[in-house]
């Protein structure tokens, strides 16, 4: 049922005209004055008058008054094809716009209405395939007939009315309310440029009234507050329309005394959603559960950039510590992996071949893990909130998985409108997702790219991440992928976190043998020799120069003899060289020990005793090369290092890094192994006497046990007595 004929229904009124009615007025009971008039438009329009009261309204406010539920739509302006079906849609006429400057043209061969701006001039299509508006080439936003509503503002008393669009600012203005637009829409903050001409011209109060929309509602929160912090006396009112309605559609059913008599819903909204806080006294009753360590002093629940330049390993990186966190095992052989997790890779741009060889790489002679999952583009192909909305139903099916790898950025977030701002574009790709890991309590690794910029010395190392800084705004912490200058074969990883404070350099190495970066094994050396020997190669490492005993001595107040003592360790350890008489310098921190190339195939291919030719063979083309060169290590390739096969006392120093080594190798032989298939798994350059006195020695304290088979010696690890 319409409105009008409920409300003709609920009176008793006569027909005195075509839809004109006549009768007693029902809200003073026992009148029979017969002055009470009702005209009808349409079904859901039309007006009343009490001549005796005085007062009248709209057929709306008649029902409303009557009790009467009111179920009238908005019209769709975006179907009018006349100009004259347009101007009736917004409640006005044809006259009403053209006196206001709009006009009947085309534009690129479609009808439309042409108006005039103070910036320009703007085109409202009416085809079926056209755009809603258009601008001119160039056009900048502006206030809209602003200085027509101050004047009716200023004139009536009246608040002005900020609403959203040109054609409902001419249809208000019409009706007699001081209605104004930013043209282009209102759905945005106005611009400092827009609000302090608004403050030269107007200083009254203001209402906010956009359309009814969600996202018009969130727009006038927005300008409710700005307005507010720019000094003016703002109401913010809901028109009560279903979506879509504006202030045309409410003037074409309510009148402008009902409009300024809405209520103020800004301080209501503000209100009932008021930020949640807490006083440092209550906070103190309340601590805070430990940080989780996904990985001991690197990673915790939250989101994590890794940068690095293209073809800096910074996949390998990764999928190292993906590998890690899913086998519980250490992160670049130093940081421990506390419990193991599920873990979902989702590289969008390799394929599974790429990624089987990177795997095998790493984990040839075991058994890979079943709880690394991995997901590749052509599975994954939404992009910013769709792609996020999939990853959490996937993360509700596998809740063991507590950390996600995105590789890359580039292929996650959402495609860019130009017209949005660098930083908001940034950090809008990034703080979904970070918002996303503190609510599933998990930690989400995004690989990304760096700039082609320099840094140098003073600047910001972080500034080399590509893009704005939205990107570092948004995330919780950062993993920058660097080489190190004053190294060639070293890397640095420099980290920055809001959560963790006890990392923020590590000096890494690619390890050819793990398919993976490590910490250097020099770098492991130095941290495990006397804080002594390390005060002195600071000194001599900071100094980037070479100094004499004396120097040194006056430094750490040490003397001379003590100091040379030291450096004679240092000398020794292969960590400080002599570079003239009485002058040392600090030897960069980098890989010394293994080859640039792997050598797996030997364990599964070679017999025993081809093995142990092959060994002795590549030992002495080793004693041959440091003969002919006359130095105790030569450069091969694009490596460092070839040792010395002599056992020296540097050796001595060096036995925790092969004993560490000599583990690690056999925790991934698949049973007990022999010897010379141990040292093979490690480098066909391996100091094989060094390696046999410290297997002997791990034999000695019960670290390995060994058992004889057919002549052979096998090895393994002892297992502890406290292991099931």
């Amino acid at each position: 049922m319409s409105t009008a004929k409920a409300v003709l229904d609920a009176l008793m009124l006569r027909e005195v005209g075509e839809n004109q009615f006549r009768g007693n007025s029902p809200f003073r009971h026992g009148s029979d004055s017969d002055s009470f008039t009702l005209t009808i438009h349409d079904d859901e329009h039309g007006a009343y008058y009490d001549h005796v009261e005085g007062i009248g309204g709209t057929l709306y406010e008649l029902a409303k008054r009557l009790d009467i539920a009111i179920t009238s739509k908005p019209t769709d302006t975006r179907k009018a094809r006349t100009f004259e079906d347009f101007a009736a849609d917004h409640g006005v006429t044809v006259e009403d716009y053209r006196r206001a400057g709009w006009s009947a043209t085309t534009y690129k061969g479609k009808a439309a209405i042409s108006f005039t701006t103070a910036t320009g001039t703007r085109w409202r299509i009416l085809s079926a395939d056209g755009s809603k508006y258009e601008s001119q080439r160039g056009y900048k936003a502006s206030w809209y007939r602003l200085d027509h509503a101050v004047v009716m503002a200023n004139g009536g008393g009246f608040p002005l009315v900020l609403c959203n669009g040109e054609a409902s600012t001419v249809a208000a203005q019409v009706h007699g309310v001081p209605a104004t637009c930013i043209t282009g829409g209102a759905e945005r903050q106005i611009p400092e440029a827009l609000l302090e001409e608004l403050q030269r011209q107007y200083t009254g109060d203001i209402m906010v009234a956009l359309d009814c929309d969600d996202k018009g509602k969130a727009a006038a929160r927005k300008l409710y507050a700005q307005l507010k912090g720019a000094g003016y006396v703002v109401r913010m009112v809901d028109l009560n329309l279903p979506a879509k309605g504006d202030l045309a559609d409410y003037l074409r059913l309510w009148s402008p005394a009902s409009l300024y008599a809405l209520e103020n819903v800004g301080d209501i909204e503000y209100l009932t959603a008021l930020p949640k806080t807490i006083s440092a006294s209550e906070m103190q009753r309340h601590e805070p559960p430990p940080i989780e360590y996904l990985i001991d002093d690197l990673m915790v629940p939250g989101l994590y950039l890794l940068a690095g330049a293209p073809k800096s390993r910074k996949s390998f990186l990764a999928l190292h510590c993906a590998i890690a966190v899913a086998t519980g095992g250490k992160v670049f052989q130093r940081f421990e992996v506390p419990k193991a997790h599920g873990v979902l890779y989702l590289d969008l741009e390799m394929n599974s071949n790429s990624v089987w060889r990177r795997i095998n790489g790493m984990m040839p002679n075991a058994t890979w893990p079943s709880q690394l999952y991995f997901g590749f583009g052509d599975d994954w192909p939404y992009r910013g909130m769709d792609a996020l909305s999939q990853l959490d139903a996937w993360l509700d099916a596998h809740r063991q998985v507590r950390v996600v790898v995105i590789d890359v950025l580039a292929q996650w977030r959402d495609h860019v409108d130009p017209r949005t701002p660098v930083y908001t574009a940034d950090y809008d790709a990034l703080k979904p997702l970070q918002r996303f890991a503190g609510k599933r309590n998990v930690a989400i690794v995004v690989v990304h790219h760096t700039n082609k910029s320099k840094i140098i010395k003073g600047d910001d190392p972080f500034d080399k991440i590509s893009g704005s800084t939205g990107i570092q705004g948004a995330v919780d912490a950062m993993w920058l992928l660097t080489k190190d200058h004053d190294n060639p074969y070293a890397t640095i990883l420099q980290t920055r976190d809001r959560n963790i404070n006890d990392v923020d350099r590590v000096d890494l190495t690619w390890d050819e043998f793990l398919g993976a970066h490590a910490v250097d094994p020099k770098l492991r050396l130095l941290q495990s020799t006397s804080a002594e020997r390390r005060q002195i190669y600071d000194i001599l490492n900071d100094a980037s120069a070479t100094m004499t005993p004396s120097e040194i001595a006056q430094q750490i107040s040490k003397s001379v003899d003590v100091v040379k003592k030291l450096l004679a360790r240092l000398v020794q350890d292969k960590l400080v060289t002599k570079s003239g008489y009485g002058l040392y310098t600090a030897v960069p921190i980098l890989n010394t020990i293994h080859s640039v190339h792997s050598v797996h195939s030997i364990h599964s291919v070679h017999s025993v005793h081809s093995m142990e030719s092959d060994i002795q063979e590549g030992m002495k083309s080793e004693q041959e090369g440091v003969r002919v060169n006359g130095s105790e290590s030569r450069v091969n390739g694009e490596f460092t290092a070839l040792e010395s096969s002599e056992v020296g006392k540097s050796e001595q120093s060096e036995r925790l890094l092969y004993r560490e080594r000599i583990l690690q190798t056999i925790a991934r032989l698949p049973m007990a192994s022999r010897v010379m298939t141990i040292v093979s798994q490690i480098t066909v350059r391996a100091n094989w006497p060094v390696y046999e006195a410290v297997i002997d020695e791990m034999l000695a304290d019960g670290t390995l046990v060994a058992e004889e088979r057919q002549g052979w010696t096998y090895i393994s690890i002892r297992k502890r007595t406290d292991e099931k």
